[in-house]
This record gives structure tokens, C-alpha cells and sequence, in this order.
């Protein structure tokens, strides 16, 4: 198990499938099938992000569980229309049986609502996280991204600790009305996603991840990390850096960096 300041750390990326890190990571020629493969040789961490977009079948993610080692898990994003609100438990128990292969072998470490920058706060909005946090299994950590910089004022942080709901530490380019880089335990774990500062970023809802971190930017932000993370169980970092294999070259970065210098 890989160790930050003596907490367990998950590292990878935000999906490992991209016909773009051929010859950056990819080896050339490595087929979508076997990119898991060696992807896992690297990382310890999957984030299964399609899960956004359709509802998991069960039988596609036992493949992915019987070709996963035994020291690599998974973060899961949830479905968009869980997002919402108003949903009825059959939708969240459909949703957690296709995942079920993972949650019978303890293979899920955290869950993660991914909230468009839009989504700003309010009691409404609130009341929308906490349901949502409250359908789901109670052994696996949830967290909540939020784009928007509304979300970080003390009494949202102390509501968000008060229900063990975690906050995702968001790297973004400093943009009015996007979030601050505020890494912070909530629930007792700590999760960075990463998704670079591209010049090209300008607006928010105009997303560029061409970015590659820097040497001492990564080291900033692992003691920034480490300072949040005093009191925490386990350590999430994810690169959402995805443009160009990027993710994957920092991701191994950090795993450089984390082993020779912290």
C-alpha cells in the first residue's frame, strides 16, 4: 500500500481509457482491452467515470473486477440523473446492482456526485446532497463535487462534516465563480481531483484539460494534502488532467515523488 505521511493513498486517474496516451503511457499497439492491464501495474486507484452517463451492467464490471489485482480499487461517479433529487430507492438499487460484483468483494472505496459548476448553494441544493447521501451504502465514503465557489463558506464545511459527506479538494483555474483549491477532510478521508490550470480554461463552463503539472506544483499540493489529511483514514488523488495522457504522466509523477520525497 502506498503511504502519504503515513495514510493509506489512492492515486490514479479520471478513467484510464484514451486512445490519446498511446505512446505517452500506452505502450504503442496496446489494445482498450489490455489497457487495464497496464494501467493497474502503475496505479492503485480506478475511477469508473462512465458510470455518469449509463447505468453499470453487472456482467461488463465483473471483467473489469477479474482483471484487476488485489491492491487496486475503485472510486465510482454516480449516475447524472441520481444527481438530481426526488430519485426513489429502485433507481439507486438498479444502479448499485451493477455494481454489485465490486461491492460483494469490497473493491469500492468511494462514490462521487459530480455537480456541474451551476449547481450552486442553497438549502434546496443541500437538502439534494443529503438524500443522495443517504441512499447510498453506508460503508463506502460519498463525496461531493462542487465546481462552484458559493459551496465554501464555513457553515456549508461544517454541515458537510456534521453528515460524513466528504468535499472534493477541486484544482482548477482560478476563474470567478469556480472553487478555490480547499482541500479538506469532512467525512475523515481526503479527495483531490486534479484538473489543471490551462490557460485555455477561461470560462467555467468552458473546460480545457490540457495541462501537465510541474514538479513543485505537485509537491505543493501533496503538503497542502497532507495538512488536510491529519485525521484522515485514506487519501484520494485522482488527475482529471486527461488531454494528451497528461493524467497518466502526472499521476506517475506524483508515485515518483510520494516514494523519494515524502
Amino acid at each position: 500500500m502506498m503511504l502519504l505521511n503515513s495514510t493509506p493513498l489512492y492515486l490514479g486517474t479520471s478513467g484510464y481509457k484514451y486512445d490519446d496516451w498511446m505512446d505517452v503511457f500506452y505502450p504503442a499497439g496496446t489494445s482498450h482491452y489490455n489497457m487495464l492491464e497496464y494501467y493497474t501495474k502503475h496505479f492503485n486507484l480506478i475511477e469508473i467515470t462512465f458510470t455518469f452517463y449509463k447505468i453499470p451492467y453487472a456482467k461488463t464490471i465483473q471483467s473489469i473486477l477479474s482483471r484487476t489485482p488485489d491492491n487496486v480499487f475503485f472510486s465510482v461517479r454516480l449516475h447524472k440523473n441520481l444527481l438530481r433529487g426526488r430519485n426513489t430507492q429502485r433507481e439507486f438499487n438498479d444502479f448499485l446492482y451493477g455494481l454489485s460484483p465490486l461491492l460483494e468483494n469490497n473493491k469500492i472505496k468511494a462514490f462521487f456526485a459530480d455537480y456541474n459548476y451551476k449547481f450552486t448553494s442553497c438549502r434546496a441544493n443541500m437538502s439534494i446532497i443529503k438524500e443522495l447521501a443517504g441512499k447510498l451504502p453506508v460503508e463506502v465514503p460519498f463525496f461531493a463535487e462542487l465546481p462552484s465557489s458559493t459551496w465554501y463558506k464555513e457553515r456549508y464545511i461544517e454541515e458537510f462534516k456534521e453528515n460524513r459527506i466528504g468535499l472534493i479538494g477541486l484544482h482548477l483555474p482560478e476563474i470567478p465563480g469556480l472553487a478555490p483549491f480547499y482541500p479538506v477532510s469532512t467525512n475523515y478521508f481526503t479527495y483531490l481531483r486534479l484538473y489543471g490550470k490551462s490557460r485555455l480554461w477561461v470560462v467555467p463552463d468552458d473546460k480545457d484539460t490540457d495541462y501537465r503539472y510541474k514538479h513543485d506544483e505537485i509537491k505543493k499540493i501533496l503538503n497542502r494534502c497532507i495538512d488536510a489529511s491529519v485525521l484522515s483514514k485514506g487519501i484520494f488523488i485522482s488527475y482529471c488532467n486527461v488531454t494528451g495522457g497528461n493524467a497518466a504522466v502526472n499521476a506517475l509523477d506524483t508515485k515518483k515523488i510520494v516514494e523519494s520525497e515524502f
